[in-house]
């Protein structure tokens, strides 16, 4: 369950000298990360304020959540990525997109629903 993987993940990190500080329970679960802001809110409201200016970064592993530890970092105001960007970091064709957009050579894609349509694009892009 989460707290067997929530201390899988403490001892991971302390082999780095890292100290796991906030986990929100649902951590492990792709559920998106917009319940989470109550939960952080509570920890920032009640853990001692020197245990929140200790920490010196935020991680996610999951593209569902990536959102929620971009407002995380925030608000623990360590380096972080622009709030801007979470989606081309959580979306393939957003991600693909951005680089274009700034002349990094990035794969063709044409983001679809119909099979019909995709087969289609794919003929005349020169996929098999």
């Amino acid at each position: 369950g989460s707290e067997g993987k929530r201390r899988l993940l403490e001892e991971y990190l302390q082999q780095y000298g890292i100290r796991l500080v906030f986990c929100p329970s649902n951590m492990m679960q792709d559920r998106g990360s917009m319940h989470m802001k109550a939960e952080i809110e509570q920890f920032l409201a009640s853990n001692d304020p020197t245990v929140c200016r200790s920490v010196v970064g935020v991680a996610t592993f999951m593209d569902a959540t990536i959102a929620g530890a971009d407002e995380l970092a925030r608000l623990f105001s360590v380096p972080c990525n622009d709030a801007a960007t979470s989606l081309c970091r959580r979306n393939k064709a957003s991600m693909h997109e951005a680089l274009r957009s700034v002349g990094v050579e990035s794969m063709r894609q044409m983001p679809t629903a119909s099979v019909s349509e995709a087969t289609l694009w794919a003929r005349e892009h020169g996929y098999p």
